[in-house]
This record gives structure tokens, C-alpha cells and sequence, in this order.
């Protein structure tokens, strides 16, 4: 593979993810709570770790680039805090918890390594707390999108194209 892909030279799956978030992105920066989760319920009908590893090919360059000495825990705070006081308002499901999951899986930081959860005496669980759903984890990840869009600027379009570009060149590196 040579170039850069476009998102119309996508498979036609792919390119329903990516019209998806594109449009979930949209609804979210509009604060489209119906169109927001016309966008979500489309994306559950694809492969969730096909949306997982797309998103988070959208989410990383974003952070990079805003963050161009490293993301830390201040930032991911404020970036965390930011997408919660712009969804609130039309969508109060919003949760931080799976903002900072989408932050630390985009990038590459896995749930196993976290600290173990405490109880509310501060007394470590013995399990630790259970991770977002799916569903969960592409929801808050189209709303950070949004969010980090709204600072950075720039069309999601540009970051489909790059995060499906690294993927079949990733995928083209493992053909033998």
C-alpha cells in the first residue's frame, strides 16, 4: 500500500464505521443527543474492536498533538473535564470514568496495569471495578473527539484517514 487512504477507497464496512463516527462526532460538537445516539447504535452493529482500534487511531494524534511533551495526569484531567462540562448539558450520561480509559487505551496504557480499585474505606478490592462496556467506552470516545476537535481544530475526516491509513499499513507489515 502506498499513500494515504481516503475515507472513500474504504471497504464498504469501513466506511460505514467511519460515516459513524463522523456523524457521532458531528452530533456530538452540535449537542445532538438523537443524532448522537443514531451514531452510537450504528456503530454497535460493527466489530467492536475494528471501532476500538479506529477511534483510538483518532484519539492518540489528537492528544499528541495538544500535548506535544507528553500527557499527564493534569491533562488528562482537563481534557477528561472538558468533555464532561460539554456533554453534560444534553447528554447526562456522561461519565469520566470511561473518558479515561478511551485516554489510556488511545494511549496504549491497559486497564490490567491500573492501581486495584478501594473500597469506600479506602481498603484495596479484591476485585478490581469493572471496566465500561463497549458501547460505553465508543460513546465517551466519540464525545472526546469532539472535545479535543473543538480545542485543536481540524475535521475528523483527517483523522479517519490517517488512523485507516496506519491500519492497513500495520496489516500489510504482517502479510508475509
Amino acid at each position: 500500500m502506498t499513500g494515504r487512504l481516503t475515507l472513500e477507497t474504504l471497504p464498504p464496512a469501513a466506511r460505514a464505521v467511519a460515516a459513524a463516527v463522523t456523524d457521532g462526532v458531528g452530533a456530538a460538537a452540535a449537542a445532538d443527543a438523537e443524532a448522537f445516539e443514531a451514531a452510537a447504535r450504528r456503530l454497535a452493529l460493527a466489530e467492536p474492536e475494528h471501532v476500538r482500534v479506529v477511534l483510538g487511531g483518532v484519539v492518540r494524534p489528537l492528544l499528541e498533538e495538544l500535548h506535544p511533551d507528553g500527557v499527564d495526569a493534569d491533562d488528562v484531567r482537563a481534557v477528561t473535564a472538558d468533555a464532561v462540562t460539554a456533554a453534560l448539558p444534553w447528554w447526562p450520561a456522561v461519565d469520566a470514568g470511561p473518558l479515561v480509559v478511551v485516554v489510556a487505551g488511545a494511549l496504549g496504557v491497559h486497564p490490567e496495569v491500573f492501581p486495584p480499585a478501594t473500597d469506600d474505606d479506602g481498603a484495596p478490592r479484591e476485585e478490581p471495578a469493572p471496566l465500561p462496556t463497549p458501547d460505553a467506552i465508543t460513546r465517551h470516545a466519540l464525545l472526546l473527539v469532539a472535545t479535543l476537535l473543538a480545542t485543536r481544530g481540524g475535521r475528523v475526516r483527517t483523522y479517519l484517514e490517517r488512523s485507516f491509513t496506519e491500519l492497513a499499513l500495520a496489516a500489510a507489515a504482517e502479510q508475509p
